[in-house]
């Protein structure tokens, strides 16, 4: 736990999970608060862009965006550049518990995760809640063959023409109540992620530039629209 920087590592013998939630970072942060970027069965699957030359206008336009982060966006816009609160660090009988927060990404709406890490697998629960409604956008990139157990279809339209939505390629979309997985598989390894169901779920799949420009990473977007809602993930990480 790097408690002055905002950052924090959780790691076990079968995966690894980094986490950004408290300070900025100032000109040079990114607006990507409670971002995770996950490693396990010799590779990393979590993806965060990074950066590229800062006069290239894909870096403002994808790079800096939130929903280029494997975090969540609201109502389609950037978070604001701000720091996050600790609530909770443990380390103990083989597991790794962190969860932080935020009330001020986002005017009026307040965005928790929590992580827990044992072996090769990590519960994430990440919680948004206002008192109006909102459209919560929970984001996941990773490289690898990318499939799914819903039925996705191909969109037409782009998700967005703004803040990063506009450069989201090769869409496809589904509606779901019900339990689903989405897979990435790269060699002899995959990675897993298991999402609980909930009324009105959306799911937006596509690809998008990752740390080289030129390449296009695959992702996976959960869309709620709601005052409060909850989004509940397995990420299970396997050498097949």
């Amino acid at each position: 736990l790097l408690r002055s920087a905002g950052y924090a590592v959780l790691r076990s013998g079968g995966a690894a999970v980094a986490v950004r939630f408290g300070m900025h970072g100032g000109g040079h942060g990114h607006p990507d608060k409670l971002n995770i970027v996950t490693f396990g069965a010799g590779r990393l699957w979590g993806l965060d862009p990074g950066s590229i030359n800062y006069g290239v206008p894909l870096h403002r336009e994808w790079y800096r965006s939130t929903i280029a982060h494997n975090t969540v966006s609201v109502d389609e816009r950037m978070q604001a550049g701000v720091d996050g609160t600790l609530e909770q660090w443990s380390a103990a009988n083989g597991a790794t518990v962190f969860a932080a927060s935020t009330r001020e990404a986002y005017p009026g709406v307040s965005l928790r995760r929590t992580l827990k890490l044992a072996e090769n697998q990590l519960e994430d629960h990440f919680t948004c809640s206002a008192q109006t409604q909102h459209t919560y956008d929970w984001a996941f990139h990773a490289a690898g063959r990318f499939s799914s157990s819903l039925a996705l279809e191909p969109r037409a339209a782009p998700l967005g023409a703004a803040n990063g939505y506009q450069h989201i390629e090769r869409i496809s979309e589904a509606r779901t109540d019900a339990d689903w997985w989405a897979r990435w598989e790269a060699g002899n390894a995959r990675l897993t992620l298991r999402m609980k169901g909930a009324p009105g779920t959306e799911v937006f799949s596509g690809v998008a530039p990752g740390k080289n420009p030129t390449e296009r990473i695959p992702l996976v977007i959960v869309r709620r629209r709601a005052s409060e809602t909850a989004f509940e993930a397995l990420h299970q990480i396997e050498e097949r």
